[in-house]
């Protein structure tokens, strides 16, 4: 998955820009496909967009408040989310105090770390991030 973004990145200078979890499919040997390819776009490196076609969940703080963005580190974020779904079964920031909140929540440094640490001692009751005696 890793690498069909960086090839899409790199060799087709192309950003996707509506990776979610509904857009990773596996063909019959568990090989993973990246699917939904309708708004992908080629962009210079260096220019900004202020289009996003992703869902709420999967989009990077910078695209929901509306702002100018670099297209290739919201295809980052976005597969971000998706490998933290994947490893959790959830997504890591849950709309359920308003979008203020919801972003708020996506620029708190430690978030995600907090919530994946907080898995980790209800699965095993060790604290993975905080390794001490």
């Amino acid at each position: 998955l890793i690498d069909a973004v960086f090839k899409l990145h790199v060799k087709y200078r192309m950003a996707h820009q509506q990776i979610n979890l509904q857009s990773i499919l596996l063909d019959c040997f568990y090989n993973t496909k990246l699917a939904d390819l309708q708004y992908s776009q080629a962009f210079q490196k260096w220019e900004p967009s202020v289009m996003c076609h992703n869902k709420l969940h999967f989009r990077a703080p910078e695209t929901i408040m509306g702002k100018l963005h670099n297209p290739y580190k919201s295809d980052v974020w976005s597969l971000g989310i998706c490998l933290y779904g994947m490893l959790t079964k959830g997504l890591p920031f849950v709309n359920c105090d308003g979008l203020n909140k919801f972003v708020q929540d996506q620029m708190q440094v430690g978030y995600i770390e907090k919530k994946i640490n907080s898995l980790s001692q209800h699965k095993t009751g060790k604290d993975k991030f905080n390794k001490g005696p």
